[in-house]
């Protein structure tokens, strides 16, 4: 049976963007459990014992009849070294299991990967990908997974989907790491 994962940024006992992580999981529910009634986060939320202690992660992981969460402490990735690597398989969905994704960033010597597919850049292990050109930000139209971050930060237009080949890095200055617990400019690295 397929796992799915959801992790929210939590600060100070408030739960972020909980509207986008709803719609990821109703997605999940649509496709994979349409005859299932939906997790209704809100809901959920005030079941959950959280605390202030600055930002943790909140990961939940659930399937059509169960769900199981924890509370964890949060410390962004440090990334110096990248690598980039031709990616073939997919992740569509935020599944709990990500053997091909952790197989891959075992295999390096890097800090961090990024995947590309036939010369488009895609996203790293853990995080979509925004790339700064002129004081605006750009995010691949190719990736692995359409993350909450990412579908946020494009309808209130902070950044802006374009094809990004490995050929056009040297056109950015920039790359931020963007996923529910890093926003826009919070784990950014210089090209």
């Amino acid at each position: 049976m397929c796992r799915f994962i959801e992790s929210i940024q939590v600060v100070n006992a408030i739960p972020k963007h909980l509207f986008w992580h709803q719609m990821r999981i109703n997605k999940t529910f649509d496709k994979f459990f349409p005859e299932k009634q939906k997790p209704d986060l809100e809901l959920l939320i005030t079941q959950f014992q959280l605390t202030d202690g600055g930002q943790q992660k909140l990961r939940i992981v659930y399937d059509d009849s169960n769900l199981d969460w924890e509370i964890l402490a949060y410390y962004p990735k440090k990334i110096e070294t990248i690598e980039w690597v031709e990616c073939n398989f997919e992740y569509a969905h935020k599944f709990e299991n990500r053997t091909d994704i952790t197989n891959v960033l075992n295999s390096t010597q890097a800090d961090e990967v990024i995947f590309t597919k036939n010369g488009k850049i895609l996203d790293s292990s853990y995080s979509n990908l925004a790339f700064l050109y002129d004081n605006q930000w750009f995010t691949p139209n190719t990736y692995l997974l359409n993350g909450t971050t990412r579908q946020r930060l494009l309808s209130t237009g902070q950044i802006k989907e374009t094809e990004i080949s490995l050929e056009d890095l040297t056109q950015f200055s920039k790359i931020s790491f963007i996923n529910a617990l890093n926003d826009l400019g919070t784990n950014v690295i210089n090209i």
